[in-house]
């Protein structure tokens, strides 16, 4: 029996190199849409390799069997300065829908006055 397109997506998005992949096309497009700074792609995948806090995250989610909630997503420490190395941690999904409504409007605001809006 041969694998859907489908579950050979799903089952990448759930690999090293899926997540990390989607984490940064999702970080380039917020990066474009709100004016920020974004460091190359290949930095970023090495850099988060070597990260213990994505080493963590990941391997708890392997160990949930997958669970979304587990699954390693990069969160800016400050929202407004971008997506550079060092401004960049990594946590889990469940904890990044956390973040606050002051940190959102901060992102608005940033955005609002790179565009001139």
């Amino acid at each position: 029996m041969t694998k859907s397109i489908n579950e050979i997506v799903n089952k990448y998005h759930k690999t090293r190199k899926g997540i990390l992949t989607q984490r940064y096309a999702r970080m380039k497009f917020d990066a474009k849409r709100l004016g920020l700074e974004i460091m190359p792609q290949n930095v970023f995948k090495i850099l988060s390799e070597e990260d213990e806090g994505f080493r963590h995250a990941y391997y708890d989610f392997e160990q949930s069997n997958y669970d979304w909630n587990l699954s390693p997503v990069i969160e800016g420490k400050d929202p407004a300065r971008g997506f550079t190395a060092d401004n960049l941690r990594w946590v889990y999904k469940k904890d990044k829908k956390r973040i606050s409504s002051k940190r959102k409007e901060k992102i608005v605001k940033h955005a609002n006055i790179v565009t001139g809006k």
